[in-house]
């Protein structure tokens, strides 16, 4: 119980760390004007405010961290109260996923999603792909037209972000996969 404490507290400090190198990087990049002359966006949004996006995301994700621990240490505190311990992974998860090994089937699958299927099917149609199998894996193949939508409309959403607004080519894949995905670029331009 000490270590899950000690653990946690590890964890606040992490949060603080993220948030003070990126407050610091954020300001820097603040200084920065742009030097490349890119158009901006749609939304006034160009090269140049990438950073800053990715920066202020990593803020957020600090205080994620901080609340989350914080929030952690007071369920520990109220379990050792109540004289149990804090419920496990195979309590929150299901005993069912940490025997199958599910952990290791979404990192293998994630390093083939990214060496494999996003170089030569793209990034439209591998991540269409990935995100399928990945829901399928994780919630059963119950709710398959949830899992094609949200797929898909996570897919087309961060298409539209990184061309459109960012300026950012994406993977476009090789031989009919190219011609595929050119073609959703260009419907969504």
């Amino acid at each position: 119980m000490e270590q899950q404490k000690r653990d946690l507290y590890d964890s606040c400090i992490q949060g603080f760390i993220i948030i003070g190198i990126a407050s610091y990087l954020l300001r820097e990049a603040f200084k920065i004007a742009d030097v490349f002359g890119a158009r901006a966006g749609i939304f006034g949004v160009g090269p140049d405010k990438w950073p800053k996006i990715i920066l202020a995301a990593l803020i957020i994700s600090g205080l994620l961290l901080i609340m989350d621990s914080l929030r952690k240490m007071y369920l520990l505190s109220k379990n050792r109260q109540r004289q149990e311990g804090p419920r496990g992974f195979e309590e929150e998860v299901g005993k069912e996923y940490a025997e199958a090994g599910v952990p290791y089937i979404i990192i293998l699958f994630t390093i083939v999603y990214a060496y494999l299927l996003i170089v030569y099917l793209g990034y439209f149609i591998g991540t269409l792909l990935f995100l399928i199998v990945l829901m399928t894996v994780l919630r059963g193949v119950n709710k398959i037209k949830l899992i094609v939508t949200v797929s898909l409309l996570w897919t087309i959403s961060v298409t539209v972000l990184f061309t459109l607004l960012f300026y950012v080519p994406l993977p476009k894949g090789i031989g009919i996969f190219y011609d595929i995905s050119m073609f959703f670029v260009t419907v969504i331009r």
